[in-house]
């Protein structure tokens, strides 16, 4: 079956994708391991490692999948590959979203998630949210949730993608998509070559978009 990473930054809708490969056949990848690959694999930028891992099944999405650079590597070992970039209407949806969804997960709504929030998460083991948030962004230790700093590096992720893909001269590879567009659907089934069985992406966790 056709190889297919999802490199979109989390919270454009990679749950909802993970889902719709899933229903339409395709053996999608263990997200703990991939996320727990992340701190440690992608912190020693130790491609192989993902890239084995990536020989495990057919759709990835979310860490280390959705970390700038590993794209890259990927292209380079799936030379074959389908990619496609997730995206929100705008970087400040996006920020919007995440801000809400870890809110959720670290029990701190009506504000930013904090250092000392992202220490004590036991979220996969403790600390590791607070190491994926340095890991990804430039933010300062003392605000890591800046928006300026987040919303900025979503766009340079994003036009990181599009020249890269752009410069190998690859761009047929490469699916753009924004997950509320009602065609979205359709344009993933005929990128990757598959018959289209769900008329529209499903909204997986809407109440923390």
């Amino acid at each position: 079956m056709q190889k297919v990473f999802c490199i979109g930054a989390n919270k454009t809708g990679t749950s909802s994708l993970n889902h719709f490969f899933q229903y339409h056949g395709f053996n999608c990848g263990d997200q703990v391991a991939g996320e727990l690959l992340f701190t440690s694999a992608y912190a020693q930028k130790d491609w192989q490692a993902i890239i084995d891992f990536a020989g495990s099944a057919d759709f990835f999405q979310d860490l280390p999948f959705s970390a700038s650079g590993t794209y890259i590597e990927l292209l380079k070992a799936y030379p074959d590959a389908s990619f496609i970039l997730s995206l929100r209407r705008n970087s400040e949806e996006w920020y919007r979203s995440l801000c809400a969804h870890h809110c959720s997960l670290l029990g701190c709504t009506g504000r930013a998630p904090r250092r000392e929030d992202l220490a004590k998460a036991s979220y996969r083991y403790p600390g590791f949210m607070w190491e994926a948030n340095r890991l990804l962004y430039d933010s300062p230790p003392e605000n890591p949730y800046c928006e300026r700093s987040l919303r900025a590096w979503y766009d340079a992720h994003n036009a990181g993608v599009r020249k890269h893909f752009a410069a190998e001269n690859r761009s047929e590879q490469l699916l753009e998509i924004e997950i509320g567009d009602q065609n979205a659907a359709a344009q993933i089934a005929e990128f990757i070559g598959f018959e289209l069985k769900m008329s529209t992406l499903p909204h997986l966790n809407r109440h923390l978009s």
